[in-house]
């Protein structure tokens, strides 16, 4: 039988992800099972301020939702092996607001100005309400620059030099370390990169990548017929319509594309992407900015996230998620937090975490006129 050590957690804004961490007595060990749920607190509000509100007025519904989206993951998995979660070491990675609602404490301090957690985690809690009973949370970097993100980090690019890291989720986070300095910032991107268009989720027949055959041919996550666009199928289309279908301002000739199967991708879209594209961008730059970091001087560019799983280098470049300095220099990882998340079952490793998470300052774009300027200019798309 398949020996055990840890249930690996990454609690997403719109998504959780559960899985064991096997390996017996192996530093390193590796995942497997995993399971995906919805986050439950996406009929409050889809994005961290919706439910930052949301908490305003019923902060128990939340976190109840919240637990029992952790708990039916961790069920599937444990009930799949054949193994019990209180027996296990659970490590939990996730954006600052939901380690905050996993561990039971407030959320108030995130909605406004200073915009402060409760606690910097990195430690063990008791978690009310989950089957596994107690939980490390992983160490935040800054008030929304979480867990997630330092696993991630900890896991791909905490000894390099000269390289940026971009996780393209429902909150987008930037890390960047260049001349031994470490700097990350954070910029609400919204749905649109993680879960695209439609109503389903990623992992349900969303269309997850397309391409030219003298027409738009689209492919879906199980093969059958698209209920929506993943992220990487809207970067896919995107990428191919622009200078034909879709010009610089994102406008669609005709107001929208149909696809195969009937579903109609229309600016309103395109504008959601463009939004959420240009945070991303814009934040990449600003925290290129804030290390002095000149292009030439970047090595090695990673994108976590979703996204990762379909898309092409060049479409990313094309929409402009990442800039053309990057081409040839970027790898993605998928997952990152919760490959991550496997090292922390060790007690050596957490100590690192610890340590990467104290050298990394936290840039506030909040207050940058430079991230506003260049947030106006990567709204449009350019050849």
């Amino acid at each position: 039988m398949k020996k055990y050590k840890g249930i690996a957690l990454d609690i997403g804004t719109t998504n959780i992800v559960a899985a064991l961490i096997s390996g017996g007595d192996s530093i390193e060990g590796e995942i497997s099972p995993t399971y995906r749920v919805t986050n439950c607190q996406n009929i409050y509000a889809p994005d961290l301020i919706g439910r930052i509100s949301a908490a305003e007025k019923d902060y128990k519904a939340l976190r109840e939702a919240l637990v029992f989206s952790v708990n039916c993951a961790v069920s599937e998995i444990c009930a799949v092996a054949g193994v019990f979660a209180d027996e296990l070491y659970t490590v939990a990675v996730g954006n600052s607001l939901m380690s905050c609602f996993f561990a039971g404490l407030p959320v108030d301090g995130l909605g406004k100005s200073p915009y402060t957690a409760p606690s910097r985690f990195g430690k063990e809690y008791e978690i009310a309400g989950y089957i596994g009973g107690k939980a490390y949370i992983a160490p935040i970097i800054g008030s929304f620059v979480g867990g997630d993100v330092s696993a991630g980090i900890y896991r791909f690019a905490r000894d390099r030099d000269g390289v940026l890291f971009i996780d393209a989720g429902t909150n987008g986070e930037v890390y960047g370390c260049y001349g031994g300095r470490r700097l990350a910032c954070s910029a609400a991107a919204g749905p649109a990169l993680e879960v695209g268009v439609g109503d389903v989720p990623f992992h349900q027949r969303g269309i997850d990548a397309v391409r030219t055959e003298g027409a738009i041919v689209s492919h879906t996550v199980g093969g059958e017929l698209p209920q929506g666009l993943a992220g990487s199928g809207v970067i896919e289309l995107i990428s191919l319509l622009l200078g034909k279908e879709c010009d610089e301002r994102g406008k669609i000739e005709g107001g929208k594309v149909t696809l195969q199967g009937g579903f109609e991708f229309t600016e309103e879209h395109v504008c959601r992407f463009q939004l959420a594209k240009a945070a991303l961008a814009a934040a990449t730059l600003s925290v290129m900015r804030g290390l002095k970091m000149p292009p030439n001087a970047l090595k090695k560019l990673y994108v976590a996230g979703a996204i990762g799983s379909a898309v092409s280098e060049d479409a990313l470049i094309r929409t402009g998620i990442i800039p053309a300095f990057a081409k040839g220099k970027t790898e993605f990882v998928g997952n990152s937090a919760l490959q991550g998340s496997v090292l922390l079952t060790e007690e050596k490793a957490r100590q690192e975490i610890m340590a990467l998470v104290s050298a990394t300052s936290v840039l506030p774009l909040e207050k940058s006129e430079y991230f506003k300027e260049r947030f106006a200019e990567e709204l449009f798309f350019y050849e």
